[in-house]
């Protein structure tokens, strides 16, 4: 893999993603998180999560590319959404250059917000004001066993 990425991928920003809610653009989300990160910090509606990597250790998860191709056709629009936009980023360039994708985006700076040498720097998809579902529950309003 690259040391940068930067004019390998394309990048899709909040403008972008609004863009295309507005025109009915068909886009499919894909969470490339943990499962936990997707369930405990919230995620995008209607993201697909597909894990880039496994378990705790963050090793590549040899059937990500195998889980997207059997699902998603190589010219099907997919936005890939991670935590800051690193795994997203190497998720997308690994389908364009293995699996020639054609139509795959990262949204800058991942769903918390990044900015990361190598990587397209952005402030993420919460702080865009994009909308956010949290399935346990807000995190001010989940019970903390600590207090």
């Amino acid at each position: 893999m690259p040391g940068s990425y930067l004019g390998l991928v394309n990048y899709a920003d909040a403008d972008t993603v609004r863009a295309w809610q507005e025109q009915s653009t068909e886009f499919v989300i894909i969470d490339v998180r943990t499962v936990d990160e997707f369930r405990e910090d919230g995620h995008a509606p209607g993201a697909v999560i597909r894990s880039y990597y496994r378990g705790e250790k963050r090793a590549e998860n040899i059937n990500f590319l195998r889980a997207i191709t059997s699902r998603f056709d190589a010219g099907q629009r997919l936005l890939l959404l991670c935590a800051s936009g690193t795994r997203a980023t190497q998720a997308a360039w690994e389908l364009g250059e293995k699996q020639g994708f054609s139509d795959v985006y990262v949204f800058p700076g991942g769903y918390e917000g990044a900015d990361k040498k190598g990587y397209m720097r952005g402030d993420g998809w919460k702080a865009a004001g994009l909308p956010v579902i949290f399935p346990l529950g807000e995190p001010d309003e989940r019970e903390n066993p600590n207090q």
